[in-house]
């Protein structure tokens, strides 16, 4: 059944509204789904209409006419009625007892006149007694019809207008208006009043006013007016169809009434593409103060000083021993680790971490903007400006920590130990060729061979040390990119975890409750539609 269904969705999203909306807003409209869903659980051929109307409008002398005696008291003073009063079939249905019960009726007055005909007589709309005002406006929305009674002094009231009728004219199909003490009125003067009153009943949004002219208690003759009024009651009014038609407008203003609270009103956000962007500009920049330029500068110099360590010979073993020496640490000299690790762990230091901070805090402003309402408030409580400092703090150490800089000397062939062998040969060829050159001097007219030998051993033993650097300081700058892809990925992974799932978990939950929002008022239209098609 459509009206089960749309109950059924209304509830999803009271539920979900709980989550982002609090307070009246929230209560009135959960109140609105369990009467309705109660309303539906009674729902037979019995019809249960309130009489509605000020002070002195004649509302209890209107029940009394209706019913032929005395039911109620009735007096140009009021409030008469501070308690709703029910005049009720003798044998009503069940469904029609549980409801009364369950507004918390007590005084109910039997009848045998209309078999599935509830009247209750309402508090004045304007009583001067806040708690009658109060039991008014609570009854008032779980009724499945109201006659609103005026006369002749205040069918223009604007306290009736203006915090009733215009509100509440989505619901006209449930309205039926009765100008009660024509008596006191001529034939021009009444129907210059109907004119008037239709008028600005049009003006509140009641497009096809039903106006009944009633006597209920005139001075002189019998009542006028209430024979006809009935007649129009048991035509125009349903009881089926006028619950099911109340409950759907009941769903449409439940729906309508927490999307704005929860600021549904603004368009597609398109969050997913736009994170995309802002992430991957915050990722670069992270990237290149954890393993830009800087870090690839130290990365090279130690790549280069590692492969010359495996490739030392003389000369370089000697210099290896004063660095690794308490000599080689007072002139400052780190260990390749080290060195590393103080690169990287200065990012914090470098500048374009602002950069970072304000293109992060920009967006969740600006997602905070486009949600707006409610779901703003709960984004911004989340996500606090300060918040994206430690936040961006928490990703870089964690991306370090799971990612520290690989092991350079890992990086560095060790088949460069046979250069060390090659440089050793060549020193000693270089030793050879000066003994060579101070036991047999060269003549004048001879090939300079002692010194062609030197030369050559010179030249090969830097050759092989440059080439050595050059293999180090690729492995450095390799191993450097192969860690800055890392800890990219690592640092996209800690935006969306730190910032993105929040944003998107609150884009989520608005979408999702603005497709709950439709799906209500689709259902709602369904039911109304079903309704009209029935009732033609």
């Amino acid at each position: 059944m459509t009206i089960e269904r749309l109950l059924d969705a209304l509830d999803q999203l009271v539920a979900h509204a709980g989550e982002i909306i609090d307070g009246d807003q929230l209560a009135k409209s959960a109140q609105l789904v369990r009467h309705g869903r109660r309303r539906i659980g009674f729902l037979g051929d019995g019809l249960v209409i309130a009489l509605a109307g000020g002070t002195g409008s004649g509302k209890s002398s209107l029940l009394n006419a209706i019913a032929g005696t005395k039911v109620t008291e009735s007096g140009p003073i009021r409030p008469t009625t501070s308690r709703a009063l029910a005049w009720a079939p003798v044998t009503p249905e069940p469904g029609i007892v549980r409801l009364l019960e369950d507004m918390g009726i007590e005084t109910i007055v039997s009848h045998s006149e209309f078999p599935d005909l509830t009247i209750l007589d309402m508090p004045d709309t304007d009583s001067v007694v806040g708690a009658h005002r109060q039991l008014f406006q609570e009854l008032l929305p779980r009724v499945d019809a109201v006659v609103w009674v005026v006369d002749p002094e205040k069918y223009n009231d604007r306290l009736l207008h203006d915090d009733y009728l215009a509100p509440l004219a989505a619901y006209s199909d449930q309205f039926v208006f009765v100008l009660n003490q024509i008596d006191r009125l001529s034939s021009p003067e009444l129907e210059s009043v109907l004119d008037d009153f239709g008028h600005r009943l049009r003006v509140d949004g009641i497009v096809d006013p039903l106006v009944v002219a009633t006597a209920a208690d005139p001075i002189h003759g019998l009542p006028i007016g209430i024979d006809q009024l009935m007649e129009e009651l048991s035509t125009r009014l349903d009881a089926k169809q006028l619950v099911v038609e109340k409950v759907a407008i009941d769903a449409r203003r439940v729906a309508a009434n927490l999307a704005e609270a929860a600021g549904l009103g603004g368009g597609p956000l398109g969050f997913d593409d736009r994170w995309d962007t802002v992430r991957q500009r915050a990722v670069d920049v992270l990237s290149e103060l954890v393993a830009g330029s800087e870090v690839e500068e130290v990365a090279t110099r130690v790549g280069r000083a590692e492969a010359m360590r495996k490739a030392a010979g003389p000369l370089g073993a000697l210099s290896d021993s004063v660095k690794e020496s308490a000599v080689g640490r007072l002139l400052g000299f780190q260990e390749p680790a080290r060195a590393l690790e103080a690169s990287t762990s200065n990012w914090n230091r470098r500048a374009g971490l602002e950069a970072v901070y304000a293109v992060i805090e920009r967006f969740v402003g600006d997602v905070a903007s486009d949600l707006g309402g409610r779901h703003a408030v709960k984004l911004r409580a989340a996500l606090p400006g300060e918040e994206t400092t430690a936040g961006v703090q928490r990703i870089v150490d964690r991306a370090l920590i799971d990612h520290p800089f690989p092991d350079v000397r890992a990086a560095i062939p060790n088949w460069l130990r046979g250069f060390g062998f090659l440089k050793w040969a060549f020193a000693g060829a270089f030793v050879a060729g000066a003994i060579w050159l101070w036991a047999v001097p060269v003549q004048r007219g001879e090939w300079p061979w002692p010194v062609i030998l030197m030369l050559g051993a010179l030249v090969l033993g830097l050759g092989a040390s440059r080439v050595a650097e050059a293999i180090g300081a690729r492995g450095g700058r390799i191993l450097t990119r192969h860690f800055r892809a890392a800890v990219s990925q690592d640092l996209g992974i800690g935006l969306d975890r730190e910032f993105g799932a929040v944003m998107r978990t609150h884009v989520r939950d608005k979408a999702l409750m603005a497709a709950q929002v439709d799906e209500v008022g689709l259902l709602a239209e369904a039911t109304l539609a079903q309704m009209d098609w029935v009732d033609a």
